[in-house]
């Protein structure tokens, strides 16, 4: 669209012409809102050429939810600078640092204004803003991981070294001691325990992506012969299905790590009063995504705790079984992977947890 210029504006559209080739921002003239030029500069910014914008509205340029911040500004700040959001030609979000100059000209007004991309800029500013966030979360877990850490690992120390001096002394008969020993060994076993996903965490925060195919039915199967021979697991029954469409490929140490402390869990919190405890692992594989499904008909969990089962050192078990480590592991790895979580479980009947991975064989 094109104005042809009067001649009493031709002295005007000559200075803004001048202007236009010095600034070293964009400049835009209009009268009313319609856009009578632009310099080269604007161009480069929005993709639109001088051509297609004379004429136009300057509102081709802005977001409709920033046009009341716009005209706001223009009529009770006109000469303050502000930063706003604009849309290139291809209705791209970018960010501008405006400031506008209102003209008084052959007795007509007319304005001016000046645009700075700061798009870059703001995009560092959300990124830093984003990393800000990531640290303070990251000093709160330290602080947390530190105050809990200290108590769940001099705990169990605490209790051998008391049943050690027991030992020592040599007093009750071999009834007595072999209780002592059993007592020892469950100390030994929870410190072990603790120690293992505090290694975990510390891997999961310091470790990166790294993508490669995974055999799922190996992997899952490694996983049960691991934690079969493990401390109250002997009378469970593990059962793993597996429906492969095809590859699969993500990141094997936390996807590992994610179905261990989904399984530990179950073998945890097993419920002793029943005769066929059991853990079921299912998986689907298709082009967009890892289906996950781990089942079992353990103690369960209280409603009223399962808004929390993911808070970090959460437990929501009086048996002093875990360290509240193992779910929050779980949580983290799948956000890092973009996964989702959902779960279902009720006191005395079990609990099933259904993990969603993408699937990365497209590069995604």
């Amino acid at each position: 669209m094109e104005i042809n210029a009067k001649p009493e504006l031709e002295s005007l559209l000559k200075y803004f012409e001048e202007l236009g080739e010095i600034a070293i921002e964009g400049l835009i003239l209009h009268k009313g809102g319609k856009i009578i030029d632009v310099n080269r500069i604007v161009e480069d910014y929005t993709g639109w050429s001088k051509k297609d914008l004379i004429g136009r509205s300057t509102a081709i340029f802005v977001p409709t939810k920033s046009k009341a911040l716009v005209e706001q500004k223009a009529k009770e700040r006109p000469e303050d600078p502000y930063e706003i959001e604009f849309l290139d030609h291809e209705h791209r979000r970018r960010w501008g640092l405006v400031r506008g100059k209102n003209l008084d000209f052959e007795g007509e007004a007319y304005r001016i204004v000046s645009i700075v991309d700061i798009t870059r800029i703001k995009e560092s500013e959300a990124q830093i803003s984003e990393q800000n966030e990531e640290l303070k979360k990251l000093n709160k877990e330290m602080d947390e991981l530190l105050f809990s850490s200290s108590h769940d690992l001099r705990s169990p120390i605490s209790s051998a070294l008391g049943l050690i001096q027991l030992l020592k002394q040599n007093k009750g008969g071999e009834k007595e001691k072999e209780e002592y020993l059993r007592l020892l060994e469950n100390s030994m076993i929870r410190l072990d325990g603790f120690t293992r996903e505090l290694m975990d965490f510390f891997r999961a925060l310091r470790s990166g992506r790294e993508q490669k195919p995974i055999e799922i039915r190996d992997m899952l199967e490694g996983i049960v012969e691991t934690i079969k021979f493990s401390h109250n697991a002997s009378n469970l029954e593990f059962s793993v299905q597996v429906e492969k469409g095809m590859d699969f490929i993500s990141d094997e140490r936390r996807v590992r790590n994610i179905v261990s402390n989904l399984v530990s869990n179950a073998v945890k919190y097993h419920d002793p009063s029943k005769d066929d405890n059991y853990v079921k692992i299912k998986a689907r594989v298709d082009p967009d995504f890892l289906e996950l499904e781990v089942k079992d008909n353990g103690l369960g969990i209280d409603k009223k705790f399962q808004d929390k089962i993911f808070d970090m050192f959460f437990v929501a078990s009086d048996k002093n079984l875990g360290s509240g480590l193992g779910l929050y592991l779980v949580k983290e790895n799948l956000e890092f992977l973009n996964g989702k979580i959902s779960f279902n479980s009720n006191v005395r009947a079990g609990s099933e947890f259904k993990i969603i991975v993408p699937n990365q064989i497209n590069g995604q």
